[in-house]
């Protein structure tokens, strides 16, 4: 048997010894915690941080809808001249000058509503929403992964039309810029904003930018007094402006019969609405034209040349 004195003496080492292990797992719990904040927590820190810079330094510069609302008519006449630089063939620049005016959501048809998020974006009022863990996915993903794909959305093209065409200069690539200013828009605007902000500065072709310069130059008329047609005509013009009605009139009217087959499918109007619509040849503002007088065909083929150019040097051209 055991003398007292041994059992205190194993006693005391037992406790030596667990003593001791609790340090080795203190030492690894220490060790593990140094290699997952090195590996793990400072460089997601690092890249949040780093998504921060960026995302503040895109929009910085984020404008308010009534400075955007001329950018597009005030940038000046565009002119094509001969060679000789002394003949003036064609000058590009509003036909309304300062006849333009901003239209609320409120003082325009419903349908012409829809019929610009059938042709546009169907689902923009219900979907759109600000995402912080998608705008950081999206940036991480565009930066580290592959690049992104352009946003489709209505917020993605006002992004892209009015509020940072082409390159800025900014350091950072564009579509960084468009990922953080579409987050912030929708951060900062609700759906219904945006999109008054996007009919008031959309392009639809003929130097006319905004539903109510458009409604003027090729309907003679306000956009609060649009019919359905006429709705259907517009909308379908601003994802294809080379099919507006002066440049191209039959491709025109086929994308205006093709939204007007949308919205009674979507239930926008109903199928006696549609039929009345449908029946319609939308006339045309009178001896109204933005063809040149001198060579038509060889100017708009070397402005669309210019255009072209112009986006592959990362600019806006159009």
């Amino acid at each position: 048997m055991a003398s007292t004195a041994h059992i205190i003496r194993r006693r005391r080492q037992r406790k030596a010894r667990q003593a001791s292990q609790r340090t080795q797992r203190r030492l690894w719990i220490t060790v593990f915690t140094v290699l997952i904040g090195g590996l793990i927590v400072l460089p997601t820190a690092a890249a949040l941080g780093a998504t921060a810079a960026l995302y503040s330094q895109a929009v910085g510069t984020l404008p308010v809808p009534e400075q955007s609302f001329a950018a597009g008519a005030d940038s000046g006449a565009t002119q094509l001249v001969d060679r000789s630089a002394r003949a003036v063939i064609y000058s590009l620049q509003d036909p309304l000058g300062d006849r333009r005016a901003w239209v609320t959501l409120e003082t325009l048809p419903q349908y012409v509503i829809e019929a610009t998020l059938i042709a546009e974006d169907p689902d923009f009022l219900r979907t759109t929403r600000f995402d912080l863990f998608g705008t950081v996915f999206n940036l991480w993903s565009h930066l580290l992964i592959a690049p992104a794909p352009a946003d489709s959305s209505i917020t993605g093209r006002l992004v892209r039309g009015v509020i940072a065409p082409g390159s800025d200069g900014s350091g950072i690539d564009g579509r960084t810029r468009e990922i953080a200013l579409v987050a912030e828009l929708n951060r900062r605007y609700s759906p219904e904003d945006i999109l008054e902000w996007h009919l008031n500065t959309n392009y639809y072709g003929s130097e006319a930018y905004g539903i109510d310069a458009a409604a003027q130059i090729y309907l003679g008329k306000r956009a609060v007094d649009l019919t359905v047609d006429e709705a259907a005509l517009l909308a379908a013009i601003p994802t294809a402006p080379q099919y507006n009605p002066f440049n191209s009139e039959t491709a025109a009217r086929g994308r205006q019969a093709d939204v007007l087959r949308a919205m009674r499918d979507a239930g926008s109007i109903t199928p006696q609405v549609y039929e009345t619509a449908a029946a319609v040849l939308t006339t045309l503002e009178p001896g109204a034209s933005h063809l040149p007088a001198v060579a038509p065909e060889f100017a708009l083929y070397a402005r669309d040349q210019a255009e072209t150019i112009l986006n592959s040097l990362g600019l806006d051209g159009e």
